[in-house]
């Protein structure tokens, strides 16, 4: 076999290895579910009174002009491996929910942007603060009114 044809063999197979090895590890752990939002402030109380009093906790409890119900799982993901480690940070569950404030600006602003897509953030994508790497939660904070 010429050297050519061994070296796409091998790209081949390791490609295909690497691809069984995502599939296994997908199908062994469970998919993360939503838990509500009370399942989060028995750790979270914090946050979750900051939340409850800003705009966004005000505009939950108002409900009429969101689509959902706003939770702490619509911007952090589901919580049920998170809640389920119980605390245990070296639990395989604790750090699956989302951190927009350790995310890199594009997927950070992506959360938000699932939700606010008019307006002036409807140009987000040419806009100068995507254009510099500028995360929206670098000035404005979900918890607390700012």
């Amino acid at each position: 076999m010429p050297r050519r044809g061994l070296i796409t063999a091998a790209t081949s197979l390791a490609f295909v290895f690497s691809l069984m090895v995502v599939v296994r590890a997908s199908l062994s752990d469970p998919a993360a579910t939503r838990v509500g939002s009370e399942a989060c402030k028995d750790c979270h109380e914090r946050e979750f009174q900051r939340f409850s009093v800003s705009a966004h906790g005000r505009a939950e409890r108002d409900g009429a002009s969101l689509p959902e119900s706003m939770q702490c799982e619509t911007c952090h993901g589901p919580g049920s491996l998170h809640v389920a480690a119980d605390g245990d940070e070296k639990a395989p569950g604790f750090d699956t929910m989302h951190r927009p404030d350790k995310l890199a600006p594009a997927a950070a602003n992506q959360i938000c942007l699932t939700c606010h897509s008019t307006g002036e953030q409807f140009y987000w994508p040419n806009g100068m603060h995507a254009r510099r790497d500028v995360a929206c939660v670098q000035c404005h904070s979900m918890h607390a009114s700012k």
